[in-house]
């Protein structure tokens, strides 16, 4: 068709045409803007989610941290308390000054700060001063923060590899198999006995796997917290962090790493101090406390005699005050036979004292004439002036350890 009704019919269809265009047009508009919509919607919850769980797991860690600073500041506590207030007396002694009875008065004490640490049951009282399991029992307990719930994970039962029975999630080091895991994880403090014994000019030193490592210069030691046995592993305690939605994020207290703990108390300076005075009193001069190492075998002893020996004490006292290892320290003796004591401080024995146990000791050899000879023991205490290495910060450190000394005339 052609001519006016033509062109009317192409008018007619463009106008139909125009507004279905533009409907179409405006309709994928918002089909887009929704869609954009939703995508910005959906970034905007993920960043949401993202720093929601960010905070989770950065409380985590901060609660985690914070459990790892009590637990190895507990152990150090714990350690300090217990060689502080040990009737080390009781159990230690000196009778002869030799590399052999040095190693093994320094293995003693190890074993015995470490047997007691790690195979106590839970404290009654609460406190720390019962080792290891109340340490453990704390950071086991449940606490909440800023509307979050650290609780411990309860992990099932399983059987360990040693045989000791089956390992519960709360157990201690009271019984087995807790007392074997307790021993694993705190193994032996790292301080090298066998050179403790022989070496007098550098006798403080630590070893971690045949390694040195500093830090024990003062005569303190580490205690190390092994993670990397496998049941003590699997035994570890965990935490998890959980909010009032109920999502939750778990950890392991301790770590995955093996570490050291430092222990500042200087037991191992104090027991050396005792051992070179023992030396200067036991032969009558200071040879072998000034030697670059300990004999080897035991040194002949001279003949008794009371003024020897109290100013012997005398010598040692000055021995002290020159020595830079001991220079702050101090020492208190008290005899046996009556209830003189000799005070040391920096390097003086004040005289009466030292007239007034010459005294005691001539009367009470003049009341064993003719009697076999026997051992003679005195109370001696290390005190330590420098408040660096405190326990309780205003009272000095003080070790107490017997000595046992014999004269020539006595046998071996």
């Amino acid at each position: 068709m052609s001519g006016p009704m033509a062109q009317k019919k192409q008018h007619s269809r463009a106008f139909i045409a125009a507004p279905l265009l533009g409907t179409l047009i405006f309709l994928i508009a918002i089909i887009y803007a929704v869609n954009l919509s939703k995508d910005e919607a959906s970034a905007i919850s993920q960043i949401g989610d993202d720093a929601y769980h960010n905070r989770l797991v950065s409380m985590l860690d901060l609660y985690r941290s914070d459990l790892l600073a009590f637990f190895a500041d507990g152990l150090r506590q714990n350690s300090e308390d217990f060689m502080a207030n040990y009737a080390w007396a009781d159990l230690n002694d000196i009778s002869e000054f030799t590399s052999a009875e040095r190693s093994a008065k320094c293995t003693s004490i190890s074993d015995t700060f470490h047997e007691e640490l790690t195979s106590s049951a839970y404290s009654s009282e609460g406190t720390f001063l019962n080792g290891l399991s109340d340490l453990l029992r704390e950071v086991r307990s449940e606490n909440t923060f800023e509307t979050l719930t650290f609780s411990p994970v309860k992990f099932d039962t399983f059987s360990s590899s040693f045989g000791g029975g089956d390992v519960v999630y709360n157990f201690h080091c009271g019984d087995e198999p807790g007392r074997t895991l307790c021993k694993r994880l705190l193994p032996m403090p790292y301080f090298d006995c066998a050179n403790y014994g022989s070496e007098l000019k550098n006798p403080y030193q630590c070893k971690i796997g045949g390694n040195l490592i500093s830090g024990c210069e003062e005569g303190n030691f580490y205690l190390g917290v092994n993670v990397d046995d496998a049941d003590v592993f699997k035994a570890l305690p965990r935490i998890q962090v959980t909010d009032t939605y109920g999502n939750s994020v778990r950890t392991s207290v301790l770590g995955t790493t093996s570490f050291p703990v430092p222990i500042r108390y200087p037991i191992f300076r104090y027991n050396d101090a005792a051992f070179r005075v023992f030396s200067i009193v036991q032969y009558g001069n200071s040879n072998a406390a000034k030697a670059s190492t300990a004999p080897s075998s035991r040194v002949s002893v001279p003949e008794f005699d009371p003024k020897t020996l109290v100013y012997s004490f005398r010598d040692a006292c000055a021995y002290l005050a020159s020595d830079k290892n001991f220079s702050d320290l101090d020492f208190e003796v008290k005899f046996t036979v009556s209830d003189i004591v000799l005070h040391c401080t920096k390097g003086n024995i004040i005289n009466n004292g030292v007239t007034a146990a010459i005294k005691a000791i001539e009367d009470f050899e003049d009341l064993r004439e003719g009697q076999p000879p026997v051992s003679r023991i005195f109370d001696f205490s290390i005190i330590d002036n420098d408040a660096r290495f405190r326990v309780n910060k205003n009272t000095p450190n003080t070790y107490v350890i017997a000595f046992k000394l014999k004269d020539g005339s006595e046998s071996s």
